[in-house]
């Protein structure tokens, strides 16, 4: 259902119209003085000018579900584009998570882009089969998805910035749900002018009520998603219940001094993040793929709240911004010596020596079967591989050189594959390379980065790990074929029983 629209304003937005509109009696707006009103127009410039949030010259994603917020940035960045040197492009998202509704906003906004001359981009994001497939509450699988498919709108139209339309009311909501879980600055301070991957919100100081006015004044309509009344979910009844009553017994103009305090604790946030970032390198160190490994001696060394954040930062490495923990769970597993589940997938172990952060739904990509040449440098996956014919040297062996003897070229590097088997070097016979895999505790969410070196006849080495008996030299051998590996990273499950050693 579309919100009604009382008059028509003169110029560009006189053309809008939608099947989704109720028209009223038109009437002409009283100019912005007699109202009383902020000039928004104004205020997006200076905000867009003042944070640089657009590229010069450059191409903007609107990003516009059909709500009033995003309707009003569209309309604004429509009628300011030539002033603010950028072009548009409107980008919707449709979830499909309300059926014959959730259509219907996808052909208003479509319609909207026509009425304000703007390109019009869409994807459609199948949220119930995320949430079937990867798990995750309705939310936080449709958040993410939704700016998965922004970013490929953005990227396919060449879109240096994504402009999502969030207002000073949702950074004051943001920062009660955020207080009442118990998080620490970088939650307090809501949703941010700009994120590190692009997505910029020109609107953040203005008030959902002054959007929607200025939308009526100019006979704009826009579509209301009934969710939004729905006071089983949390932001509605903060919205609807929590802040009318700050308004009505503390203080009128509450959202606006929250949305400042948002504003202010985004500056704090930013220099702990930066020292928390510090922390985080000092305290690092060689961990597996999907996790991050923390030395528990110097992480003792910071102060409780700071040992809090460098963790906090440590799960943004590996799950990114979409899924934050309140440091007040962290701090709670930390002090208590545990082992918790902080988020579906994620857990964080307090082990006697390092902390471990796990992405439990972390998949190694697998390797891309490459061909390796004698006398060359291969780089597969992160990994660099040289090979060499050389003289055997027991001195420079280890878990990251092979030495191999006769081979049957060519020689590849790939992944495990089902029914691959060898006879691991100094062994008791031929096993699978599964099994293998499972008895080194190699998780498996990594085994498909692990190096496997095959020739025509099979399975020379599994990298860092053991040679297949074939592959080793014979005694007295003069030349051998010297093959050194370099992991993307450290790896902390070295084992010296592994080793070949004649």
């Amino acid at each position: 259902m579309s919100n009604e629209r009382p008059g028509a304003d003169s110029g560009l937005f006189d053309a809008l119209e939608s099947p989704f509109s109720f028209p009223v009696r038109k009437r002409r707006p009283r100019p912005m003085a007699e109202q009383g009103e902020p000039d928004l127009l104004e205020e997006l410039v200076r905000a867009v000018e003042g944070d640089r949030l657009f590229p010069a010259g450059g191409t903007v994603l609107l990003a516009c579900s059909g709500g009033g917020d995003s309707v009003a940035m569209a309309a604004m960045v429509a009628r300011l584009r030539g002033r603010l040197g950028v072009e548009a492009v409107l980008g919707h998202v449709n979830h499909g998570l309300r059926g014959r509704s959730a259509d219907e906003d996808e052909a208003f906004v479509r319609d909207l882009a026509d009425s304000l001359e703007l390109d019009f981009r869409r994807r459609r994001a199948d949220v119930a089969e995320e949430r079937r497939l990867r798990g995750g509450g309705v939310m936080e699988v449709a958040r993410r998805l939704r700016y998965e498919a922004l970013r490929a709108m953005a990227d396919e139209v060449g879109a240096e910035a994504i402009a999502t339309a969030h207002t000073a009311d949702d950074r004051a909501e943001t920062l009660l749900l955020n207080l009442a879980r118990g998080a620490g600055p970088r939650g307090l301070s809501g949703p941010r002018v700009r994120r590190d991957d692009g997505v910029v919100r020109p609107m953040i100081a203005m008030r959902r009520g002054d959007l929607r006015d200025w939308l009526r004044e100019r006979g704009l309509g826009w579509r209301e998603d009934r969710s939004n009344e729905d006071r089983r979910f949390r932001r509605v009844k903060v919205r609807k219940e929590l802040i009318p009553w700050l308004e009505a017994n503390l203080n009128p103009r509450v959202v606006e001094r929250l949305a400042e305090t948002a504003r202010l604790l985004d500056g704090v946030s930013s220099v702990a993040e930066a020292d928390a970032a510090a922390g985080l390198e000092r305290a690092r160190v060689a961990s597996p793929a999907g996790e991050t490994w923390l030395d528990r001696a110097v992480l003792a060394t910071y102060h409780r709240a700071s040992r809090c954040m460098i963790v906090a930062a440590a799960l943004r490495e590996l799950i990114g911004e979409g899924r934050p923990v309140a440091l007040a769970r962290i701090d709670a597993v930390l002090e208590r010596d545990r082992d918790a589940q902080l988020a579906p997938g994620i857990r964080l172990r307090v082990l006697d020596e390092r902390i471990v952060v796990s992405n439990e739904q972390f998949q190694q990509d697998e390797l891309a079967e490459t061909t390796l040449a004698i006398g060359a440098t291969i780089e597969v996956g992160g990994w660099s591989f040289q090979v060499e014919r050389a003289c055997p040297d027991p001195a420079i062996r280890g878990r990251w050189v092979a030495e191999l003897g006769e081979v049957d070229p060519p020689l590849t590097i790939r992944s495990r594959r089902a029914g691959d088997r060898f006879r691991p070097a100094g062994g008791p016979g031929e096993r699978k390379l599964s099994d293998y895999m499972i008895d080194r505790k190699i998780p498996k969410r990594s085994r498909p980065g692990v190096p496997v070196l095959s020739d025509r006849k099979g399975i020379l080495w599994i990298a860092g790990h053991r040679l297949d008996e074939r592959a080793i030299p014979e005694k007295g051998a003069r030349e051998i074929i010297r093959i050194v590996a370099m992991p993307p990273k450290g790896d902390p499950h070295e084992d010296r029983e592994d080793e070949h050693k004649e």
